[in-house]
């Protein structure tokens, strides 16, 4: 995973090595590969910490939301 700034640059091709792991990179200017990148929620390129995940969780939402309601709110954060 790369954060927006990264997203945004043009890395070289050819693997690198992950500081997690010791497996291959995606490219050299890596300092993670795919997996660690997502276990450790940070960028695969410069190590900044990523924001978490939007999960919502039925059980975590109040018993008197309708669907609607939900949907809703998903559109508008």
């Amino acid at each position: 995973m790369l954060c927006t700034k990264c997203s945004l640059k043009s890395f070289s091709t050819g693997h690198g090595k992950c500081s997690g792991c010791g497996n291959a990179t995606y490219s050299r200017a890596f300092k993670y590969c795919g997996p660690c990148s997502v276990a450790k929620n940070v960028c695969a390129a410069c190590s900044t910490p990523l924001q978490p995940p939007r999960n919502k969780l039925m059980a975590d939402l109040p018993d008197d939301l309708s669907s609607d309601e939900i949907l809703k709110s998903d559109l508008t954060e």
